[in-house]
């Protein structure tokens, strides 16, 4: 190892003192381009060496060949050595991705590749990063722990998770879950309003998660009423992020809340951000490129609109006002998602709510969201509180599936499963009810719809995301539903 080391860490340049420049100039990720493995930033001890090269020699073996730099930095690395062995979080080799790679000495002064990951990919729309391979009662892997804490700190009662995300936070394979519960009392005043914090739930790849925080680096964000959480990599470092909306305390004088957007570091840490410019009744948000130049947007609903923009880096500002008068005036909204429903390779922004006067929700069409195609109203469910567009029967069109619920003297009362399925060729949609619970229970909505194979018959089913409701509509034929198993309270 000494002699390995000698060779690695003599300065090839005056030790600088380093700055920012380091997150600004260099990747955040290893790139292996068959033959050579860089790392552009290895951190020994207080020491970060950039541009470290290895050279491929064969079998799993790699071969110091030379770096740019000795720096004193604290700053986070990609890759890090502590004495025995060299970790890679995050490799790039053309179009595929490894993770948690490790690298450990020989005495010949080579280092071999002992293991390796290959993490999930995240997509760039919000929206396909719902898909998760396992399906899970909500409440289920929640601690009881954590669940006495809370009371005892925050008088929280045992509820729901509004705000779910499933992502590869650990980059082992499969999906850990963020997810953020609500503060609710009774009585339910505005000066007792409590924020609770977020948990995460690492996969241990038996169907069994483990509570574990240690990698937010920074402030656990904390919430009076998530209602949505979203992933996409906002910051391009092919990590997930995690952005959360949350409506604040939901009676008058419904002050709002802040999101909260949480980003990935080199390490596999995260830190967090507290959006605090961007105060409102925040009751849904997805995530695309909406102003065409690479980087992931988001577009957030609620009480008005408000479209963030990004910069690439993960920095955001409020870019409403530079799109269609007829998309920024739309008022109250409560839920979207962005899809390219008619498939010609821009992404799309569909919409809904009660509160719409002509339709239950709107497609505005992309890229420049002018078009705009209407969904119909379907009394009395004209809530529609998720969308989930996806191509169901495997044909030239998308199908985009609603979960509704009843408004105005109905609110949230009964659920509705609807799907609509998009005419690209006419940018016309036609409709097919597969559920329906024409109930007073104001118990049973759906807040978040799952489509997967469930019944390993090679096509897509529909679920309600929350096992603990149980709805199953099996596709048993191509575009052919039949209800396996009834809708249940969603406590």
């Amino acid at each position: 190892m000494n002699k390995l080391m000698t060779r690695i860490i003599p300065t090839l340049l005056t030790t600088l003192l380093f700055n920012n420049v380091y997150s600004q100039t260099i990747n955040s990720f290893a790139v292996f381009d068959g033959s050579t493995l860089i790392l552009p930033a290895m951190k020994f001890g207080e020491k970060i060496y950039t541009n470290l090269k290895l050279s491929y020699v064969g079998g799993l073996d790699f071969a110091y060949q030379n770096h740019t730099d000795e720096i004193l930095s604290d700053q986070k690395t990609n890759s890090t050595f502590d004495g025995q062995k060299v970790t890679i979080n995050l490799v790039k080799h053309d179009n595929n991705l490894y993770s948690n790679l490790i690298l450990v000495p020989t005495s010949d002064g080579k280092l071999t590749a002992q293991s390796a990951d290959t993490p999930l990919p995240t997509k760039k729309l919000s929206t396909l990063n719902r898909d998760a391979l396992t399906w899970i009662t909500y409440k289920a892997i929640r601690k009881p722990e954590i669940k006495e804490l809370n009371k005892t700190n925050y008088n929280q009662n045992d509820s729901t998770y509004n705000a779910i995300a499933y992502l590869d936070i650990d980059l082992d394979g499969d999906d850990d879950i963020f997810v953020g519960t609500l503060w609710w009392e009774n009585p339910y005043l505005y000066e007792s309003v409590k924020k609770i914090p977020a948990e995460i739930y690492i996969n241990n790849g038996d169907g069994s998660y483990t509570y574990d925080m240690s990698m937010i680096d920074g402030t656990i964000p904390t919430f009076v009423h998530p209602r949505k959480a979203i992933v996409s990599d906002f910051n391009n470092d092919l990590r997930p992020d995690i952005f959360v909306v949350d409506h604040g305390f939901d009676a008058s004088p419904f002050p709002g809340e802040s999101p909260w957007l949480i980003l990935s570091n080199p390490d596999g840490t995260y830190s967090t951000r507290y959006l605090s410019d961007y105060v409102g009744f925040h009751h849904s948000a997805s995530a695309g490129d909406l102003d065409g130049d690479g980087d992931i947007d988001v577009f957030v609903t609620g009480f008005s609109l408000l479209i963030l923009l990004n910069d690439g880096n993960g920095n955001f500002t409020d870019g409403t006002n530079k799109f269609p008068d007829h998309l920024v005036s739309i008022g109250r909204l409560n839920t979207s998602e962005i899809y390219d429903v008619n498939l010609d390779s821009h992404p799309d922004i569909i919409a809904g709510c009660e509160c719409l006067t002509d339709s239950a929700a709107k497609i505005w069409l992309g890229p420049d969201y002018n078009k705009v195609v209407n969904v119909r109203k379907n009394e009395p469910f004209t809530t529609i509180v998720d969308i989930l567009p996806v191509d169901l029967d495997a044909d030239t069109n998308i199908e985009i599936i609603l979960s509704l619920t009843g408004s105005g003297s109905r609110s949230y009362q009964g659920a509705m499963i609807e799907v609509a399925s998009f005419d690209k060729s006419s940018n016309t949609l036609s409709y097919e009810t597969l559920y329906e619970e024409d109930s007073s229970d104001t118990f049973l909505w759906i807040s978040w719809l799952k489509a997967m194979d469930n019944d390993e018959d090679g096509d897509l089913d529909i679920l309600a995301d929350n096992k603990s409701q149980g709805l199953i509509i099996e596709q048993y034929e191509s575009g052919s539903f039949r209800v396996i198993t009834d809708n249940k309270k969603n406590w």
